[in-house]
């Protein structure tokens, strides 16, 4: 059984995530792998559940709840809670599903970030490559600081 409890643990998960150096879209590629890992569990526990197996070998008869009153509603609730587990699964896998495209448009929007501002530093960088900040002297070297006034920092 998948231990669910990696979900629920965003401070165990993070320190996951910052041990394999996970930050930004890294760091969601490892959340990510965690949800696909539950949607798969989920998967094969909701195909053992949905089978008559499940139906048959957890139903008890209603005579052995006795035969009082109270026996017919008890079996009708034990039924009644096989399928409230089945209903809950599938519940919690389409917030899984929804969660897991949540992971990856927010990684998109990490990517699109990262290559919008690298476009925009290039265009910084061509813009200003050019100019001269003092750093260099008119022969295009470095100014001997020897020769620079007392206080003065190159």
């Amino acid at each position: 059984m998948f231990e669910f409890t990696k979900l629920l643990d965003p401070v165990a998960l993070g320190a996951a995530a910052g041990a394999e150096g996970g930050s930004g879209a890294s760091g969601l590629a490892i959340v990510e792998e965690e949800v696909n890992k539950t949607i798969k569990a989920l998967t094969e526990e909701l195909a053992v559940i949905r089978e008559s197996s499940f139906q048959q070998e957890g139903n008890i008869a209603t005579a052995s709840f006795g035969q009082g009153n109270e026996a017919n509603s008890l079996a009708t609730e034990h039924a009644r809670a096989h399928g409230v587990v089945v209903l809950s699964l599938e519940k919690v896998m389409t917030d899984l599903e929804t969660f897991l495209e949540s992971i990856q448009e927010a990684k998109r929007l990490i990517r699109e970030s990262d290559e919008d501002a690298e476009v925009r530093l290039h265009s910084v960088l061509v813009r200003t490559e050019d100019l001269d900040l003092g750093w260099t002297s008119t022969d295009g070297n470095l100014p001997d600081a020897a020769n620079e006034p007392e206080g003065t920092d190159v």
